[in-house]
């Protein structure tokens, strides 16, 4: 069941990716002149907090796809109840995409999106392990020859990883507001489709003013909020484009 559902939830969330950000291979084979050796994407990864409950991951392994825009993509993962584990950001020569799928299994993540973009020029760095790997491979030749480093195109990395998360007691992802804005509570990035947030018909943009007898005035109080309201129907109070509405909202109940 969970592998139809997971299946479901890819095709829809990917329609809208299909578009390439570079020509890289995406099947983890080795291209010519591939960079061996250390897992760059392992080396270079940043964690972020761990979701509260995700599921457990699929046992086929985890998809890699090609990612358009960062941030159109992290706001299409939210919605469709995904949650980052972290991110891989580097530059180098060519990369096998295997490497990635290495780290979101490490991670035990369901998917992978991933962006590739070419440098402008090769940065010394990158000149000066090629010439180091060619000056391995003419060891054994007793010529004595000048290596001359060919500029072989460099790349920027970026990999995000992301887990499926269990259906969200209220389903919504919330940042504080910025300490120039006078106005108090919580801004909407995204409300996880189907869930009690996405049935209130809160969207991207709303602040979150008061929720039960809770109000909103840290991420923090939104713990609260499921801790006395989890199962309930309590009022939610919020501001759009300057008017204040209030509606109903059903709350999962925990698991």
């Amino acid at each position: 069941m969970r592998s139809l559902l997971r299946s479901s939830i890819l095709i829809l969330a990917f329609l809208a990716m299909a578009g390439c950000a570079g020509n890289k291979p995406m099947k983890g084979e080795m291209p010519a002149g591939a960079v061996t050796g250390e897992n760059l994407y392992i080396k270079s990864y940043f964690s972020l907090d761990k979701p509260s409950i995700a599921l457990l991951p699929d046992p086929d392994g985890p998809k890699l796809f090609r990612g358009n825009d960062k941030d159109t993509d992290n706001n299409r993962m939210l919605v469709k109840g995904f949650d980052m584990l972290g991110y891989s950001s580097f530059e180098a020569g060519d990369v096998p995409a295997e490497q990635a799928l290495e780290q979101a299994r490490l991670l035990k993540a369901d998917l992978v999106l991933l962006y590739t973009k070419q440098s402008a020029e090769t940065p010394v760095s990158v000149k000066i392990q090629q010439l180091r790997e060619q000056a391995l491979r003419k060891k054994s030749n007793s010529e004595d020859k000048t290596t001359v480093v060919p500029d072989n195109p460099t790349y920027q990395y970026y990999a995000s990883y992301w887990v499926k998360i269990a259906p969200p007691i209220i389903g919504v992802h919330v940042k504080g507001v910025s300490k120039n804005t006078p106005a108090e509570g919580l801004v909407v990035l995204a409300a996880v489709e189907g869930s009690p947030a996405d049935k209130a018909g809160l969207k991207e943009g709303d602040l979150l003013k008061r929720i039960g007898n809770v109000d909103l005035v840290g991420t923090a109080s939104l713990n609260k909020v499921v801790q006395q309201y989890a199962g309930k129907t309590v009022d939610v109070t919020y501001e759009r484009d300057g008017d204040l509405k209030t509606v109903p909202m059903t709350l999962n109940a925990k698991n």
